[in-house]
């Protein structure tokens, strides 16, 4: 959904980096929640031939339209389990406008995500959570909701670059490297054929309970366990002061632009296109 514009009202965020593990979440670590009937979600320029939207079918009732059509009523049926609306026929010519309602709602409307296809190209997803540590996205992993997700997209390579945070928090080894572990067949649960690339940040401003280093050494530990590559970032770059001083860094904790093209390079040209 590139170059989108998102504006919701009277739905609530719940997030795995910030609330305790209740309920089902996105492969993201995310869902909206609304439990009123005053809720709304607007997404404006959605260029793509198909949209679709998941859903948690529990109890909820809404609509939606695109383009200002006619509003089609969704009364959720009470599965408990993850659900679709699919919207095709769409023109790639132009952009489009998704609007949902919660009209007569009197229960709970869950969104996981909204999944946009048609377009030609590479297409790359950033499924990303600002905070989130490998423990968190590892008590994910067997939500229902994410493997619906996950088998519905059919991702071919992800890259899983975790480790920023759990340093700045502190999050121990051995729970750093189960949580790399568990992500990963979460993946290849979903799709047998799905690539892994398990990514090591480089070192941050910020200190840590642990060495930077030993988070690279349990990727690489991790990334054996899997059967998956290991790209190693954090042995690419020099210290933080060095590489921040060559302008690769926003800030203490992200890459800017040159920065994420600088890695974006040797990722490519190590892994992806090898010849």
């Amino acid at each position: 959904l590139n170059g989108v514009t998102v504006a919701r009202t009277n739905f609530t965020l719940v997030d795995i980096s910030a609330d305790a593990k209740t309920g089902l979440f996105g492969p993201d670590g995310h869902r909206i929640d609304c439990t009123t009937a005053t809720g709304t979600i607007t997404i404006t320029g959605i260029r793509a031939e198909t949209l679709k939207g998941y859903y948690l079918d529990t109890d909820g009732t809404w609509e939606y339209r695109i383009d200002g059509g006619s509003w089609v009523a969704v009364n959720e049926a009470g599965s408990g389990n993850t659900s679709e609306i699919e919207i095709s026929g769409l023109s790639t010519a132009s952009t489009h406008t998704l609007e949902i309602r919660t009209t007569g709602n009197t229960g709970t409307v869950t969104f996981y995500g909204f999944y946009a296809t048609g377009i030609s190209g590479i297409e790359v997803s950033k499924m990303a959570n600002s905070g989130a540590t490998a423990p968190q996205y590892a008590s994910i992993v067997d939500d229902e909701s994410v493997h619906y997700i996950l088998q519905d997209i059919g991702v071919d390579l992800v890259e899983v670059c975790l480790g920023t945070n759990d340093f700045n928090q502190g999050v121990g080894l051995a729970s750093y490297r189960s949580g790399l572990e568990s992500l990963g067949s979460a993946y290849k649960s979903a799709r047998t054929e799905t690539g892994i690339v398990i990514t090591s940040p480089p070192a941050c401003n910020a200190a840590g309970s642990y060495p930077m280093s030993s988070y690279r050494d349990r990727a690489a530990d991790a990334a054996k366990t899997l059967k998956c590559e290991h790209f190693d970032q954090f042995s690419l770059f020099a210290s933080f002061d060095v590489m921040n001083n060559l302008g690769l860094w926003a800030d203490g904790y992200h890459l800017n632009f040159i920065g994420g093209r600088f890695t974006t390079e040797e990722l490519v040209s190590e892994y992806l296109i090898p010849f």
